[in-house]
């Protein structure tokens, strides 16, 4: 139990002060947690990460273009699409990263 006030009434040791009602009531200070920048960082590498995820055959294709004449005949290895799931995991991860970190 917690302490008992001159009346007999219990004391709640997690009720604000006085002090503290008054401080919120006239000018609070408005604090944010976390980096902005950071949380800018994880959401551009977000955007990047879904772009690559929705276009990933055109991006082949305007890769490919560079290399070969008939970009519509050419279809991904199993390597080239392991490595695209792999990139976007990872993308992921870094993205999860960077908003965590940017808590701090």
């Amino acid at each position: 139990m917690g302490r008992r006030h001159i009346d007999g009434n219990i004391i709640d040791p997690n009720e604000p002060s006085t002090g503290n009602i008054l401080e919120l009531m006239n000018d609070p200070v408005l604090t944010h947690k976390g980096n902005w920048t950071a949380w800018l960082g994880a959401l551009i590498i977000s955007i990047f990460n879904a772009f690559s995820i929705l276009y990933a055959d055109e991006i082949f294709r305007w890769n490919l273009a560079f290399q070969i004449r008939d970009t519509d005949g050419a279809e991904p290895s199993d390597w080239e699409i392991a490595g695209r799931y792999v990139s976007w995991i990872i993308l992921i991860l870094v993205a999860l990263i960077i908003y965590i970190m940017g808590l701090n």
